[in-house]
C-alpha cells in the first residue's frame, strides 16, 4: 500500500545573491584602495585568521562611495522581494585580505540583521565561503542519508567565491570562509572581498 504523503518546508533560511554586472572598473580601484589601505593600517582581528580585517567604517569613505552604492541597492531589491517595510541602512562595512594560508573561523554578526560579502578579486584555490545549519537540535540524532540526498539534509553548504558576486543572508546565519590555498605568489594570491552589516 502507498500512502499518500503530503510536505511543506518550514523555517526557511534563504541566502540571496547576485554576479554583479559591469564591475571591472570598481573592482580594478577596489584592489588598488584596499591594498594601500591594508599597509598604513594594522586593521582588526575577529574571525579572521591569518588576513587582514579593516576598520568597519569602509561605507562611510568616499573612495568606496560605488561599490556601497552598489551594495544598498542590492539590498533594497532584497528587502522589497520579501516585503521588509524598512528603510535599507547599512550599519558596518570593512574589507577582507586572505592571504594564502589564512581563513575565516565560523561566526555569526552580531548586533545587524542582514549580512553579506562582496568579491573584489578571487585567485584560483583561494577558498569558499560556507554556511552552517543553524538548527543545533539537528545534530542530535541524524538518520543516514544517500549521496543523492537534497539540500535540506546538509549540515553545512558551500558557495563558491566568485568575482563580482555578491551574497546576502541573515546575520544570524553562523558562516565561515575556507582557507586561501593559492599557488600564485605575492599579491596576485591574496584574496579581497568586502562584508557588510545592515541594521
Amino acid at each position: 500500500m502507498i500512502l499518500d504523503i503530503y510536505k511543506k518546508n518550514i523555517f526557511p533560511t534563504s541566502i540571496f545573491f547576485k554576479k554583479m554586472e559591469n564591475m571591472e572598473k570598481i573592482n580594478k580601484n577596489l584592489i588598488t584602495n584596499i591594498t594601500k589601505w591594508s599597509k598604513k593600517d594594522k586593521g582588526l582581528y575577529l574571525s579572521n585568521e591569518n588576513g587582514w580585517h579593516s576598520k568597519t567604517n569602509m561605507h562611510l569613505l568616499d573612495e568606496y562611495k560605488d561599490i556601497t552604492n552598489e551594495i544598498c541597492r542590492f539590498a533594497l531589491g532584497v528587502y522589497n522581494t520579501i516585503s521588509i517595510n524598512e528603510d535599507v541602512k547599512l550599519g558596518a562595512m570593512w574589507a577582507n585580505i586572505n592571504y594564502p594560508g589564512s581563513y575565516n573561523k565560523p561566526h555569526i554578526h552580531y548586533n545587524s540583521k542582514f549580512s553579506g560579502v562582496y568579491y573584489v578579486k578571487v585567485p584560483k584555490k583561494s577558498g569558499n565561503i560556507f554556511f552552517e545549519d543553524p538548527r543545533p537540535a539537528n545534530e542530535m540524532i541524524r538518520p543516514i542519508y544517500n549521496k543523492e540526498a537534497s539540500d535540506e539534509t546538509f549540515l553545512k553548504q558551500i558557495f563558491f567565491s566568485e568575482e563580482s558576486m555578491l551574497y546576502f543572508f541573515p546575520s544570524w546565519l553562523r558562516h565561515g570562509v575556507e582557507t586561501n590555498k593559492s599557488n600564485l605568489t605575492g599579491e596576485e594570491s591574496n584574496r579581497i572581498s568586502i562584508s557588510f552589516n545592515f541594521i
